[in-house]
């Protein structure tokens, strides 16, 4: 209604303030943990702000979010992992083996030496002690679903910095077509953001053109 309506008098006022300070400018954004996507996104991840990263099958965006999933808890960021693609245990394995620099083919296979089997042990129970990163493998799952469990999230902690969705298109809203549920999707994601004042990243397989 009318009442929402505001002049850009405060809205001004926090742009001053933060002019006037690069620390405050600073802390608004997240630094992914990927220098080059950082350099990209002037600085790293903006608050109240939904990224879709786009590319075709197989070129890494997985691994790429689990990099910066791991970079943000470890720096001491709440962030909630919704991964509708691997199971949360495939989620850390990856983050460990990564983190310990141990093939994961590898080390599925059997061919890990007893060493780098015990460096990505290390590195997982390292990883199972921190209660600021919140993995959600169920599903089938709606974007109004994520909504609800972050809005939970940070009414309990009082934070959350980042949410990653993984990924878009199995999320499981319903439309008329394909292009009306993702835009549905997106909608609501860019809803979360704004509401709770956190990052939201998700990873889309693009669509296959007809031919």
């Amino acid at each position: 209604g009318a009442e929402r309506l505001n002049t850009a008098r405060a809205a001004a006022s926090e742009v001053i303030d933060l002019a006037l300070d690069p620390a405050k400018i600073s802390a608004t954004f997240l630094p992914c943990g990927i220098p080059a996507v950082d350099a990209t996104l002037g600085g790293g991840l903006d608050a109240g702000t939904l990224t879709v990263l786009m590319s075709r099958p197989s070129v890494g965006k997985t691994a790429a979010l689990c990099q910066m999933a791991d970079g943000i808890t470890e720096r001491g960021q709440v962030a909630a992992v919704f991964s509708k693609e691997m199971t949360g245990r495939q989620w850390v394995f990856r983050m460990a083996c990564r983190r310990a620099r141990v093939s994961f083919l590898e080390l599925r296979q059997g061919r890990a030496s007893n060493d780098q089997r015990a460096a990505v042990v290390r590195e997982a129970a390292e990883i199972g002690e921190r209660d600021n990163l919140l993995i959600d493998d169920h599903t089938p799952q709606t974007s109004g679903d994520v909504l609800a469990a972050c809005e939970a999230v940070k009414a309990r902690r009082g934070r959350l910095d980042y949410v990653l969705v993984d990924h878009l298109r199995l999320l499981s809203d319903t439309g008329d077509n394909e292009t009306h549920r993702l835009g549905a999707v997106s909608w609501n994601l860019k809803q979360l953001a704004k509401r709770t004042g956190t990052r939201v990243e998700n990873h889309r397989q693009p669509q296959r053109r007809q031919r």
